[in-house]
């Protein structure tokens, strides 16, 4: 089932930052050419969706009171564990 809007494209700029922070720990000084290659798609892939989200009107990206608590948590730990620069606040 494919999914759109701002709340889907939120939840993949969350996934993604999670993915990225697991494949910068999985970096070696040799060997790891891939996972930088990806690392970098992934933080393209963020940037663009969070300019999309940027640009949703105020009315339409006003979904975080209906979000369960779990998500909300999920969101927290990605805050506390992110290093890529990259915020989920800034989405």
């Amino acid at each position: 089932m494919h999914y759109n809007g701002p709340k889907a494209d939120y939840e993949r700029v969350i996934h993604l930052l999670r993915e990225i922070e697991f494949a910068k720990s999985q970096l070696a000084p040799h060997d790891t050419g891939h996972i930088s290659t990806a690392i970098g798609w992934m933080e393209k892939r963020v940037a663009t969706l969070t300019r999309k989200l940027d640009e949703t009107p105020a009315s339409d990206a006003n979904f975080t009171d209906d979000r369960p608590p779990w998500r909300m948590a999920a969101r927290r730990e990605v805050q506390r564990n992110n290093t890529s620069g990259i915020h989920p606040e800034d989405c």
